[in-house]
Parts: structure tokens; C-alpha cells; sequence
């Protein structure tokens, strides 16, 4: 049987029990002018530790070439094929450096993932879907990229501080979202864009407007996986996504975990996403 090996971008934000399937290749995260690998040697509460001790707030770096291509290389060893979800090109040069790396290799495909965090778990998990039915790498590679269009990922931020001084919000955006206490909804669609805003009341009731308004966009999902993400929350804030949600829907798989430290880097506390397949 032939052996087809999926990995992805540490962005993917892979469920902690699906790890095993799967090779994550970290981008680096830098603090104090020191490299760390996402999910290898530096944890979200350094990132919470470090953010409060300088006020700054992480940056991140591209996964280069030569990495990719050791990885891609040794997998080869046991594997087939690969089929490789990267973060999404307009975010990233990740896509790109991994592409320069599999021109080295005969089978190995790199699919634009378009998206991030479980956005991209959602296509890793298809990816691994159609690798367990026998589909060829190109068949499975061509299988997601088909399967993009279908994926909805979308996060409510409690505070804007990390995404403004990351470059993705302006000042005056930030200190009007502060003032009125704003919480934007960032949907993800190939790139970030800021969705319907919730201003006021307790980050819980929004979360829990955010969870009903995800479904009334996407009334029809693929009941398969569901993934809720967050940096940080509350138990009871992750309990009352979860309970509205099925009270609507009854999906086969429900994934609860936190970001990676990717994603974390740029989004900060108190930020939850909901992704999903549409149907």
C-alpha cells in the first residue's frame, strides 16, 4: 500500500490528540532576539511572560528552505509521498519556501492552505481523510485544493493591543475598539479581515453572539470535525461555545485546544476561533 505522509505549518494548530498522524514543521517565534521553534521549545505562557516583562509583543519568522527540505527528505525514507499544507501565502513566505524545497523531490506537493490555525487542521485532517481512502499525493493535494473553498475559520479578539503593534490594526482603530470596549470578529479568507464587531458586555457574551452569528452564516456544515481554538479563555467561556453550538449541530468530532504559539504571537489573551467545513 503506498504510504502518503501529510505535514503542515505549526499555524495549523493540529489537535493535541491527532499529533501523532502528522509531521509539523515550526515557524520561529522570537523573543528577545532569540529564536524558538513554535511547539519545540517555547510555550504561550513565555509569550504572556515576555509580553508583560518589555510590553512588546512577539514576531514571528518563516520556516526557511533548508528546513523544509531536511524534513521533506527524511520523510521520504519511509513515505511515498508528501503532501504539505502550508499557512496561507498572504500571510507568510512559508508557502513559498516550502515550494523552493520540494522542487528537490520528486512526489512532494505543497498546497497553499489559504487559511490558518484550525482552518488548516481542518484540511490537514481531510488531506489525511482522502491519504486512508488511497488516494495518490496529487490526488490528494488536488482534493484540498478543492476542499479550500469550504473552510471557515474565524476568531472574536477580546483586545487589539497584540494585533496593533503585530502591523494588523491601526492605532486609531485600536484606541476606539479599547475605548468602547470592541471585540472584532477576524475572519480568515486567504487573508485577515475584520468581521462583525461586538462592543460591550462581558467577553463571554460575546463569544457567545460570535458562536451564534458563525452559524447563521454557515448553516450547513460538515458535521465531521468541529475545532474550537483559543489563546486563553475561561472554562466556562469554552463550555458555553460548545453548548450552543450542539444545540444546533451534533458533529462527530469535537476538537478543543489551544492556539500555537504562531498564532498566539499575534493575536494575544482571550481570543477564540471556531473552524469548521461547510458542508
Amino acid at each position: 500500500m503506498t504510504k502518503i505522509k501529510i505535514t503542515g505549518d505549526s499555524a495549523w494548530d493540529m489537535p493535541l490528540e491527532c499529533q501523532g498522524d502528522f509531521v509539523t514543521t515550526p515557524l520561529s517565534v522570537i523573543l528577545d532576539d532569540k529564536e524558538y521553534l513554535d511547539g519545540v521549545n517555547v510555550t504561550n505562557d513565555d509569550i504572556f511572560a515576555y509580553y508583560k516583562r518589555t510590553k512588546r509583543t512577539p514576531k514571528t519568522a518563516a520556516i526557511p528552505p533548508a528546513y523544509y527540505e531536511e524534513v521533506f527528505r527524511r520523510e521520504l525514507q519511509t513515505a511515498d509521498g508528501i503532501v504539505h499544507i502550508s499557512l496561507s501565502s498572504h500571510l507568510s513566505a512559508c508557502h513559498g519556501n516550502a515550494k523552493l524545497a520540494a522542487a528537490c523531490f520528486q512526489n512532494v506537493h505543497i498546497v497553499d492552505g489559504l487559511s490558518l490555525s484550525s482552518g488548516l487542521a481542518a484540511l490537514g485532517l481531510y488531506a489525511y481523510d482522502l491519504a486512508e481512502a488511497g488516494l495518490s499525493a496529487a490526488e490528494i493535494a488536488a482534493g484540498v485544493e478543492a476542499a479550500r473553498s469550504r473552510v471557515q475559520c474565524s476568531f472574536v479578539v477580546n483586545e487589539l493591543e497584540f494585533l496593533h503593534k503585530g502591523g494588523r490594526c491601526s492605532g486609531l482603530a485600536r484606541f476606539a475598539a479599547s475605548l468602547l470596549k470592541i471585540r472584532p470578529t477576524i475572519l480568515m479568507n486567504g487573508s485577515m479581515s475584520v468581521g462583525k464587531k461586538y462592543a460591550g458586555g462581558a467577553f463571554k457574551t460575546a463569544v457567545a453572539r460570535f458562536t451564534d452569528d458563525v452559524f447563521a452564516r454557515h448553516p450547513d456544515p460538515d458535521l465531521k470535525r468541529l475545532f474550537i481554538t483559543y489563546s486563553t479563555a475561561a472554562p466556562d467561556v469554552v463550555e458555553t461555545v460548545r453548548e450552543r453550538i450542539a444545540k444546533k449541530f451534533t458533529f462527530e468530532h469535537v476538537y478543543i485546544g489551544h492556539t500555537g504559539c504562531t498564532i498566539t504571537s499575534h493575536c494575544g489573551e482571550n481570543t477564540l476561533g471556531i473552524g469548521f467545513l461547510d458542508r
